[in-house]
């Protein structure tokens, strides 16, 4: 059914790997069907974006009609005289002449160093080994430190250059294909406290400062609904999109934000990135949770009645590919942080090969980047600890989710704490029933207990593993929960439902 046609901004960071994303580009797919203009806004730098989002349009994952834009794009963009400008092959040789090279790494760690005739170090350059390609060049000074790093996207382009004090970072250049700098970001290096930011035109003298990267992000967004003909909805997605950026005060937006994650810790309180948000409700139109239950809670602890919505995310269809199943294997699909208690997992897999010796856990995600392998490790050495090197297996990220759960007897679910797991539904859609733990909020929503999977209180690890064991035991009734999870999916959890909801938020908001 197509409505009158809205525009219909989704704010956030970039593009990733977690079910948010996949969230999003499923909504914006079933209201672009519906009619509407949807913008996807990525806020955050991504010298990769473009590519991202066209893998995700040929896989059907994103919409054709979906926009997807960003700040740093749309300035660059309007500063690009020459898109077609190819890469300097002598750039991203290895062979450079006026220098010494050190390669002997060359092929092993895809990186050389280069000295000057008289022994000063004066950069290194780092290959990506797919594409031949350098990803960056790094600059040094004389007394070994680093004075600036070059960035090169998967063209082979710089796209950006980081300058350095004493080793610290001082401020970000960011260049057109065809070398015009279009903005500099500035830092405080001592403590890599974000300073003000500086855009430029091609075609002016003018230099604009703004004083902050938030405000120059805001005038962008502001002056991008201010655009639309008519009033526009604006949803900031997860607990990323800081409140400042939506603070529009405009006339022509409905802003609201979107929670993809439970609001509190696992000791109830009020999770700190949280905060902001709800100590400046009365900035925004609305609140959307995934779960009845989340939003009720979120009514009574905040004295919030119509202005908190209750959406699912969509779920697809997504069809079988009549996979055969391995009967003793399990799989988990999850981002690698402690909330999602997969060290739980490990230790039920140890009863469970207890039992089935041949029972395999295939464990696919990664890491924040700001851990830095320290839970991935710890897991490893968790998985040791228990002699289970043969049956448990930390994969890594997956494009193959769907495959993966198809292909598995079941698979699991041990966070502390969830907004509406998406991976619950997609392994459900697989007709692969899940074990979850009952955390606050989503897995309820889902699964009724014994019926098309089950649930399991939390740190219940014996239980777990019972649960796991029994499935595997009995293919029969693995088989049997699997079709009911899918049937459920489909008739309980439909694209069209959430398309509803989303048209009377539209409707009543923007009209």
């Amino acid at each position: 059914m197509h409505y009158e046609s809205r525009d219909v901004f989704c704010v956030f960071p970039k593009f990733g790997p977690g079910g948010m994303t996949t969230a999003i580009m499923n909504r914006t797919a079933q209201l672009a069907e519906a009619g509407h203009r949807c913008k996807i806004v990525a806020y955050d730098y991504d010298a990769e974006m473009r590519t991202t989002a066209a893998r995700h349009q040929a896989s059907g994952r994103l919409h054709y009609g979906v926009e997807v834009l960003s700040p740093y794009y749309s300035l660059k963009d309007a500063n690009t005289l020459d898109p077609l400008t190819a890469a300097d092959p002598t750039v991203h040789a290895l062979a450079e002449d006026g220098f010494l090279i050190q390669d002997d790494e060359f092929t092993t760690r895809n990186y050389a160093r280069y000295f000057t005739s008289d022994g000063i170090y004066k950069k290194n350059k780092n290959w990506n080994p797919s594409t031949g390609k350098l990803t960056h060049i790094d600059h040094f000074n004389e007394d070994k430190e680093i004075s600036r790093r070059e960035e090169f996207d998967v063209a082979g382009m710089l796209h950006r250059e980081i300058g350095y004090v004493r080793g610290k970072k001082n401020r970000e250049r960011y260049f057109t294909v065809d070398g015009f700098c279009y903005l500099v970001r500035w830092y405080e290096p001592e403590d890599n406290k974000p300073l003000s930011v500086y855009t430029f035109e091609r075609s002016s003298t003018k230099v604009t400062r703004y004083s902050s990267v938030w405000a120059w992000r805001l005038d962008w967004l502001r002056r991008l609904v201010n655009s639309c003909q008519q009033k526009v909805l604006v949803l900031g997605d997860g607990t990323y999109v800081p409140p400042q950026l939506l603070n529009l005060k405009s006339d022509n937006a409905a802003n609201f934000v979107v929670l993809h994650t439970n609001h509190r810790d696992a000791d109830g309180e009020l999770r700190p990135r949280y905060e902001p948000y709800f100590s400046k409700l009365d900035k925004f139109d609305g609140l959307v949770a995934l779960t009845h239950r989340q939003a009720k809670d979120i009514a009574y602890e905040f004295g919030l009645t119509k202005r908190v919505w209750t959406i699912p995310n969509a779920i697809n269809l997504w069809p079988l590919r009549n996979l055969e199943k391995n009967e003793h294997q399990a799989v988990i699909l999850a981002r690698i942080t402690a909330g999602k208690g997969i060290d739980d997992s490990i230790q039920a897999f140890r009863s469970v090969v207890d039992r089935i010796p041949d029972a395999t856990l295939n464990i696919f995600g990664e890491g924040l980047p700001a851990d830095k392998g320290k839970i991935v490790n710890k897991l490893k050495a968790l998985i040791t600890e228990l002699g289970l090197e043969n049956n448990v297996f930390l994969r890594g990220y997956t494009n193959e989710a769907l495959a993966e759960f198809e292909g598995s007897a079941l698979s699991i679910l041990s966070s502390y704490s969830e907004g509406l797991p998406y991976t619950v539904a997609e392994s459900m859609t697989m007709q692969t029933p899940v074990v979850a733990y009952d955390c606050k909020y989503g897995p309820a929503d889902f699964i009724t207990d014994g019926e098309d999977g089950y649930l399991v209180e939390e740190g219940n690890v014996e239980l777990l593993a019972q649960r796991i064991t029994s499935l595997m035991l009995e293919p029969e009734l693995a088989k049997n929960m699997g079709i009911r999870a899918r049937n459920k999916i489909s008739t309980e959890h439909s694209s069209a439902s959430s398309a509803r909801r989303w048209q009377e938020l539209i409707s009543t908001m923007i009209g």
